[in-house]
């Protein structure tokens, strides 16, 4: 669920913003506006890609998500967030 101090952590430094995002804390933001299989894709992705999370958060992307969440993982995947 997106909190209001994600919104504020767009302006954090890109180490400090990437320390607030993890592969978990990007599918629980998405959790909730993602269909059964597209939720098991995000997962089997994780997998195979180490658990990046610019990897989950561009793979996330692809689905319809509120603004402010679509503009935390544009950020996330724009830093190239580890």
């Amino acid at each position: 669920m997106l909190v209001s101090t994600d919104v504020f952590a767009l302006n954090d430094s890109s180490g400090d913003f990437c320390k607030n995002y993890d592969w978990v804390k990007i599918e629980e933001m998405v959790e909730p506006y993602l269909d059964e299989a597209s939720f098991t894709t995000l997962v089997m992705q994780g997998l195979s890609s180490e658990y990046n999370t610019s990897v989950a958060a561009y793979q996330a992307m692809h689905s319809q998500l509120p603004n402010e969440t679509y503009k935390i993982l544009s950020r996330i995947v724009e830093l190239n967030c580890p």
